[in-house]
């Protein structure tokens, strides 16, 4: 089965906190191993080029996305990415070759995000979010580093914990990203009846999830969650395709906090619900 728009790009993939991320090899000039920076009122800098005539790239943590940024150390790797203005250094936890990918645009998908071009499947089942650079240094750009020392604290709201449930491997990954970017603690299951175990475990401060799901669905989970003291309480907000009345009413009875469609959805109204 093959999405309806398929669309190959050379690029250089990284990693960052665990999330597999990548940037358009044609706007990658190279990754450079930091040494050396230089603190001034803007940030960090990084120096690329022959010593007496380097430039000074604005030098940002990539992991600032996830609101989880740190002051960089010598011996971290940085790629050097071109935007439409010129060109930034972004600390990464590892990166890869350039390799073709094949991307599923973002429009395809239910999820908007202001950061991510396309996703493309990886051999092992994960996925890669390929960046646009434009939008990663204006979002980079607008949070400060850390000085030297200090605790970092994650933007939002702190030490909240999330439990995303949903069958879906892309969607999955896609919100685990966006509440991560919220400063949230997040973990997932791929099912209702992981998801009851994951919350048992470790109960979330909030529950997203699907409705359509194999083994156990969404509702049979949240009645479930009901019929247990300790988790009853925990506010559920459900995120699905299927928005027919029935439905709607269903959750409704069950508690649900919120009700959010997949074909509209919009990432300021999620965090309006978090918050």
């Amino acid at each position: 089965v093959l999405p309806t728009m398929l669309r190959a790009d050379v690029v250089v993939p990284v990693t960052v906190r665990g999330v597999r991320l990548a940037f358009a090899a044609r706007g990658v000039d190279g990754v450079k191993k930091i040494g050396e920076v230089v603190a001034d009122a803007d940030g960090w800098r990084l120096p690329v080029g022959e010593a007496g005539a380097a430039a000074l790239l604005p030098l940002f943590d990539l992991a600032a996305i996830f609101g989880d940024a740190r002051p960089p150390e010598a011996g971290d790797a940085a790629i050097l990415v071109r935007h439409r203005a010129g060109a930034f250094a972004a600390r990464v936890d590892g990166y890869d070759n350039p390799r073709a990918l094949s991307f599923e645009r973002i429009e395809e998908l239910p999820v908007h995000s202001d950061l991510v071009v396309g996703v493309a499947p990886a051999p092992d089942g994960g996925v890669y979010f390929l960046l646009d650079a434009d939008a990663t240094y204006d979002m980079l750009r607008g949070v400060r580093a850390p000085a030297v020392g200090a605790r970092t604290r994650r933007a939002g709201i702190e030490d909240r914990h999330v439990l995303v449930v949903e069958d879906a491997p892309v969607a999955r990954e896609l919100l685990l990203g966006l509440l991560r970017s919220f400063g949230l603690r997040v973990s997932d299951a791929a099912d209702g009846r992981q998801g009851l175990a994951t919350a048992r475990r470790d109960p979330p401060d909030l529950i997203l999830t699907d409705i359509e799901m194999p083994f156990l669905g969404g509702l049979e989970m949240i009645a479930e969650l009901n019929a247990d003291p300790t988790l009853a309480p925990i506010p559920v907000v459900v995120l699905t395709t299927r928005h027919d009345d029935e439905v709607r009413a269903q959750a409704r009875a069950l508690g649900v906090h919120a009700f959010l469609s997949k074909q509209r959805f919009v990432e300021s109204e999620l965090r309006q619900v978090i918050d």
